[in-house]
């Protein structure tokens, strides 16, 4: 018996539900409420003071590793999208809170309360 398949075929192992399974979270209401209510919080990159680039919300302990800490406002951060992107091309797979203080040493600067 031949079998024709036509469209895509996808194969559900444990990674790709464990990212569907992210991405809900990340798009979930009570997390893009959070990540708004920490971009009016910050008003700037959080690493390099810029106000004037689009602001991105960091998580600094990866919601992969900790699904329950993604829509508390004390685990995000705005970054601007250079800094973002940054961090993550340093660090990936080794995000957290060590080297996120790593990375705001190394990287950022002394940013004052307005």
């Amino acid at each position: 018996m031949d079998i024709a398949v036509y469209g895509d075929v996808h194969i559900h192992t444990a990674e790709t539900k464990k990212e569907v399974s992210i991405h809900k979270i990340r798009t979930s209401n009570t997390v893009t409420t959070a990540k708004k209510n920490v971009k009016l919080r910050d008003k700037r990159c959080q690493c390099c003071g810029e106000e004037d680039k689009p602001l991105e919300v960091h998580h600094i302990m990866p919601i992969a590793k900790f699904p329950s800490l993604a829509s508390e406002e004390s685990n995000l951060i705005t970054l601007c999208q250079s800094c973002h992107r940054l961090y993550h091309d340093k660090y990936e797979g080794l995000e957290g809170a060590d080297t996120f203080a790593k990375y705001m040493r190394d990287y950022g600067e002394n940013i004052s309360e307005n």
